[in-house]
């Protein structure tokens, strides 16, 4: 993205919130982006003109032409119909549409911002998690653990927590075989 090409503005009359964004391909060719939300009683409709630069105003006033003159809403949906008694008003406002805010006003209906606020710790532990799975899913550490020990009759090398996790494995085990020999035990 390059910059705007043309400046956001609201046209009260129509209803209509225009834009467009200045691009370049992976060629750097020159592209425009041009995003026309024509605002309803219950949203709004998207209606995008992606074209080279070089064609970009012939484009728009085909475009303008041919399919946003064509375009119509039906009857008790347009925005000039809006209800407040009746309506519910959105809470993304005109910045919102421009920035992409569809998916700031889902994760703020179900709560995920404030999950993200208060449960930082848990997503920063899932996310150490994942990506130890992935490292060792990439490096093939337990593949290569596993070829080594049916290679040589040696253990392989274990880290310390690896090790410190095996002592402990092993004395549970030796505390319920121990508990297994009792004497004063009882069978049932």
């Amino acid at each position: 993205m390059v910059g705007w090409d043309i400046e956001p503005a609201y046209g009260i009359s129509k209803h209509q919130l225009r834009y467009s964004l200045a691009l370049e391909d992976a060629q750097q060719e020159a592209l425009v982006n041009y995003n026309v939300n024509v605002l309803t009683r219950e949203g709004y409709i998207g209606v995008i003109l992606v074209t080279d630069s070089a064609n970009f105003e012939q484009n728009r006033k085909q475009f303008e032409e041919h399919v946003l003159n064509n375009l119509t809403v039906n009857s008790g949906y347009t925005c000039g119909e809006f209800d407040a008694s009746l309506d519910k008003k959105s809470e993304l406002g005109l910045t919102g549409l421009i920035l992409g805010g569809a998916g700031v006003a889902v994760a703020k209906k179900v709560g995920l911002l404030l999950l993200l606020k208060k449960g930082w710790i848990f997503i920063v532990a899932a996310l150490a998690g994942a990506f130890g799975w992935l490292r060792r899913k990439l490096t093939g550490r337990k593949n290569a653990l596993a070829a080594s020990s049916t290679e040589s009759p040696e253990a392989p090398t274990l880290s310390p927590a690896e090790e410190a996790y095996r002592q402990h494995a092993a004395g549970q085990e030796s505390l319920s075989s121990a508990a297994d020999d009792d004497p004063n035990k009882r069978s049932s």
